[in-house]
C-alpha cells in the first residue's frame, strides 16, 4: 500500500514536533531535578558540620588502611580517643551507601565519628568501588576482603575478634 508523499511528510514534521515537545519537558524536569538536588546537598553539607558531630569528631582519632585486594581499598579507620590503648575493641566494619554510584565514605566521616564514639567500637567504614569502574559482585568481595583482613589482622588493629560486627546501607547493604 503505498502513501502519499504529503502524508509521510506530515507524519514525519508530527513526529519531530513530538520530540521537540519532549526535550522541552525534559529540559523543564531535569532543571526543577536540579534544583531539588541543590537543596538536598545544601542541607546535607549543613547537617555533616552540626555541632555534636564536630564534637563526636574531635573525639575520634580517624586514620586510614588500605587493605590489599584486586584494587586495593581504603578504609576509614574511627577510633574513639578513649580506646585508644585498649587491644581488645568490639568494632563495626561499615559499608557506605549510594546504590553503589555514589557517596563515599568521606562523605560521611564525621556521621561515622558519632557512631563510634557512642557506641564505644573501632569504626571500619570501607570506601567502596563503584560502577561502572566496578562490576557486581566486587564491591562486595571487596567488603568481604576487609571483613577477612581485620579479623585476621584483628591484634595489631586493637580488635576483639570475636567482637565484630557488619552492615551497610543502600548499596552497602546488599
Amino acid at each position: 500500500k503505498q502513501m502519499h508523499l504529503s502524508t509521510v511528510e506530515t507524519m514525519i514534521k508530527d513526529n519531530e514536533e513530538s520530540i521537540q515537545h519532549e526535550r522541552r519537558g525534559m529540559r523543564v524536569k531535569m532543571g526543577h531535578e536540579s534544583k531539588v538536588l541543590r537543596r538536598a546537598e545544601d542541607t546535607f553539607n549543613r547537617k555533616k558540620n552540626h555541632p555534636i558531630l564536630r564534637e563526636a569528631r574531635d573525639g575520634c582519632i580517624m586514620t586510614k588502611i588500605t587493605v590489599p585486594t584486586t584494587y586495593d581499598v581504603e578504609v576509614y579507620v574511627y577510633t574513639p580517643k578513649n580506646l585508644e590503648n585498649n587491644k581488645r575493641n568490639a568494632c563495626f566494619i561499615h559499608a557506605h551507601g549510594g546504590g553503589a554510584v555514589g557517596l563515599s565514605a568521606a562523605d560521611v566521616k564525621n556521621w561515622r565519628a558519632n557512631f563510634a564514639v557512642k557506641c564505644g567500637v573501632v569504626l571500619f567504614d570501607v570506601e567502596c568501588h563503584m560502577a561502572p569502574e566496578t562490576k557486581y559482585p566486587n564491591n562486595v568481595k571487596d567488603f568481604y576482603a576487609v571483613i577477612k583482613y581485620i579479623s585476621e589482622n584483628s591484634y595489631s588493629l586493637g580488635i576483639d575478634s570475636q567482637r565484630i560486627g557488619i552492615a551497610g546501607e543502600s548499596g552497602g547493604g546488599y
